[in-house]
């Protein structure tokens, strides 16, 4: 590819006529470590149509981000029709832009090899989760296969009401929707991918018995041969509906010609008569789904989730819920997955190093069990039956690694537990146990802030797996507090808070200000935006009261401002206002009630912060320019090599070490010179080639004069990002005037 540099920006196309006119050889692409531009760091499943590897982007800019790349089969490559639908589905996978629909950033060829770069879904499809739970007796809790499907159908409507900038619908049809295409997540996102594919394969199926395990979601008429339109995804979500519900499948044989049999002809069982406690009416739904007429089915997506919508739970408390049941249903998986995400490979997977937690609880056998448990793997526990005895633990000077919190104790209070654990002056991540995955105990873990949700039967390697993970999160994030409180200047996290209550903005700013952020407080949206032009934010909050449908552009807003990245927007709304910003700008953002105090508000920006090593959000851009560093009465020369609003990395002579406390001042060409303080962090040795320079990158702490201005003026002159095309969603509430 010969130019990545608006990867993330929008989908780049590259795939020359010529891709045909290669030779029968065998290419290195296909089994060397690099692909391209990508690092491919494992394969992760293969089938009729492709192969899937995680990769990396060797450009710095995605040097943090994750990719899913998948590698069409070499015979697809060459074949003219699907090259030719490939380029027609590349310009329409550029368009889908959802939280619920797995993003594809790039698609393009590398040698002779067609490929598509998406986002890497960390966890496993619902394929796996209706086959594992079938294997191993558990029972999908319905509230949770309802908000599956449901998320499901919000990407799907998303997709079926896309339109063009002159308002002609697109009529995007998926062709493939089935539980192998829906994604879940270890922290319970829910994204339905696979739309380009699905496309490829469709006039492939006859070929290939690979996908005999799909034909079962096929609607009669794509199984004829039919034209088909939205209505076709909306028999396959019925027939994904009813698997996750009932838990079984459908349409079961063991190939592919009698499961066409079964689905063309079978009368579909009433779904009351599998599961016995179905909510009043959700029966009626499921089975218009069904309908082999495709009149007598729901038109599009839109109206099935309307249809669903008053049987679907609040959505903003769900994620936690399923990523409970991956964690669970996956345990094995879920831990090689945080031992290369978080580094636990090199932790003690047998014991702890004598952290203390604290234990609440009323239920004296569960304070026996977790005691036991805990002491025997090296860990230190406090039991408390009071939130009062809890909030003085939390509060002391030897405060707990985390908090073990039962959501089903008498006596348990939401309020009584947010207020023991806003005692602390750093962020306690609080772990929640219950006996089982009702909506309530589901509901009230959120509240408190839970970072997970523990459910009966337990499992001695799911609870410890869940307290590593929670107490390793909080000794990465203190030894980086304890390592800056050591520095002569101390770098605080700038926070902009966006409010016009005056109350509000006053409390959080105080309680935020106590545990060493810095706030910015901004009365509109307005003038916040405004603000970015001149200063930095490491997070923004946004008090979204009293809502109007102009508080969901926020985020896309503020994100398009030059050098912003994914920083991470925490939403403040009413408790029945929430479910309005469900699946608003997923990445690196979330929605809390309005009086969570202050401490839920940081674990919670910690928790987004955390997505990206390091905490990195902001853009870097590859630049050149002159730039003087200031150490210890000297004045040394390098260049930059490139740039965002949070440091810049430069090549020179001098090696300082880490932490170093430096002066500089930028001399980009067309402004004047950028001064002021900053911290080295990063140190790159000198290459084998002579002329090759050490490399550092420096932390920018404070600026002079109007510096931080400039900088993101500059900053502008570089992104050059294309504008997007313009797509409009029909039925789209207009914008606050």
């Amino acid at each position: 590819m010969e130019d990545a540099l608006n990867l993330l920006d929008g989908l780049d196309i590259d795939i020359p006529d010529e891709v045909l006119a290669g030779g029968g050889e065998e290419h290195a692409s296909s089994t060397a470590e690099f692909f391209g531009p990508y690092h491919l760091i494992q394969e992760v499943g293969a089938g009729g149509v492709a192969r899937v590897f995680r990769g990396r982007h060797i450009h710095p800019r995605y040097a943090e981000t994750t990719f899913a790349v998948k590698i069409l089969h070499e015979q697809l490559s060459r074949d003219p029709q699907v090259l030719n639908l490939f380029r027609h589905e590349a310009y329409v996978l550029a368009m889908l832009n959802h939280p619920n629909i797995v993003k594809t950033f790039e698609a393009g060829v590398v040698d002779t090899e067609l490929f598509i770069a998406m986002e890497y879904i960390d966890g496993r499809d619902l394929d796996d989760m209706v086959s594992r739970c079938q294997r191993g007796r558990i029972k999908i809790p319905i509230s949770v296969a309802l908000h599956i499907v449901g998320e499901t159908l919000k990407g799907l409507a998303y997709a079926h009401d896309l339109a063009d900038a002159d308002g002609n619908r697109l009529a995007l049809v998926h062709r493939d929707v089935n539980p192998a295409n829906v994604f879940l997540s270890y922290d319970g996102r829910v994204k339905l991918g696979d739309f380009g594919v699905a496309a490829i394969a469709a006039g492939r199926v006859e070929k290939s018995r690979e996908l005999a395990g799909k034909v079962g979601y096929f609607a009669p008429e794509q199984l004829a041969g039919d034209k088909v339109d939205h209505r076709a995804d909306i028999f396959a979500t019925g027939v994904m509906l009813y698997e996750v519900v009932c838990g079984v499948r459908l349409f079961d044989a063991s190939d592919a010609d009698k499961v066409m049999r079964l689905n063309r002809r079978a009368k579909i069982p009433k779904p009351s008569k599998v599961h016995s406690n179905l909510p009043l009416g959700l029966e009626e739904v499921m089975l218009r789904a069904l309908e082999r007429r495709p009149a007598d089915r729901f038109s599009n997506a839109r109206e099935m989730l309307a249809a669903l919508a008053s049987f679907l739970p609040d959505s903003a408390s769900m994620p936690l819920a399923v990523g409970a049941m991956m964690r669970k249903v996956f345990l094995r998986e879920h831990v090689v997955e945080l031992q290369l995400r978080e580094g636990l490979a090199g932790i003690g997977r047998d014991r702890g190093s004598g952290q203390l937690i604290s234990l609440y609880s009323c239920d004296e056998r569960a304070q026996a069990a977790f005691n036991e448990l805990l002491l025997s793997r090296g860990y230190r526990v406090e039991t408390h039956a009071t939130c009062d005895t809890l909030a003085a633990s939390v509060a002391g000077s030897n405060a707990p690694a985390m908090v073990l919190v039962d959501v089903c104790s008498e006596g348990f209070s939401v309020e009584a537990v947010n207020g023991a654990v806003g005692h602390t002056q750093r962020a306690v991540p609080v772990v929640a146990f219950s006996d089982g995955l009702e909506l309530e105990w589901i509901r009230a873990a959120h509240a408190v802030g839970a970072v997970d949700l523990l459910f009966k039967p337990f499992n001695v390697e799911r609870v410890l797996t869940s307290v590593r993970a929670a107490v390793t999160g909080a000794v990465r994030l203190q030894s980086g507090i304890d390592s800056h409180r050591e520095s002569i200047r101390q770098v605080k996290p700038k926070v902009l808070l966006i409010s016009s209550d005056l109350d509000l903005s006053t409390r959080l700013s105080t309680d935020l200000v106590a545990r060493n952020f810095d706030v910015d407080v901004s009365p509109d949206s307005v003038e916040g935006i405004e603000r970015s032009h001149h200063s930095s934010y490491q997070a923004v909050i946004y008090d979204a009261h009293p809502t109007s449908p102009a508080d969901r552009l926020f985020a896309g807003q503020f994100r398009s401002q030059p050098g912003i990245g994914l920083v991470p927007i925490v939403y403040l709304a009413d408790s029945e206002a929430r479910s309005l910003f469900a699946g608003v700008d997923a990445d690196r953002s979330a929605v809390r009630i309005r009086n969570d105090p202050a401490v839920v508000l940081v674990e919670t920006i910690n928790r987004l912060r955390a997505d990206v090593r390091l905490g990195r959000t902001f853009v870097r851009y590859t630049t050149e320019f002159p730039v003087e560093m200031r150490f210890g009465g000297q004045v040394f020369a390098g260049e930059a090599i490139d740039i965002s609003r949070g440091g810049v990395m430069l090549r020179c002579d001098q090696m300082l070490p880490i932490g170093t406390a430096v002066g500089f001042r930028l001399r980009p060409q067309g402004f004047q010179p950028i001064e002021g303080n900053a911290r080295v962090v990063r140190v790159d040795l000198p290459g084998k080639a002579e002329e090759t320079k050490a490399g550092i990158g420096v932390e920018f702490e404070s600026f002079f004069r109007k510096g931080e201005t400039d900088l993101i003026a500059f900053l502008g002159t570089l992104d050059r990002t294309p504008p997007r095309r313009q797509t409009v969603i029909l039925g789209a509430p207009p914008p606050r005037k």
